[in-house]
């Protein structure tokens, strides 16, 4: 009768282990998944500013390329009159 105890004392204890093992495992890999998914998130937060940096010189050589012509265009004006 004792060493039935025992069994299944051993049994309960290697069980509860194993049910532990698997939550641990699960939450790290919940917490692995969601450093992911921050990474993820700044990565395309970092593409976004790149992004707009990049719109923003294309604005400003615009607008240069537009000063030009019209002080190209006065200067022709200034020059036939």
């Amino acid at each position: 009768m004792l060493w039935y105890m025992l069994v299944v004392d051993t049994l309960s204890i290697v069980i509860t282990a194993a049910a532990t093992a698997a939550a641990t495992a699960a939450a790290a890999a919940a917490a692995a998944a969601a450093a992911a998914m921050v990474m993820e998130g700044q990565q395309q937060q970092q593409q976004n500013q790149q992004q707009q940096h990049r719109q923003q010189q294309n604005q400003q050589q615009q607008q240069q390329q537009n000063q030009q012509q019209q002080q190209q265009q006065q200067q022709q004006q200034q020059q036939q009159t």
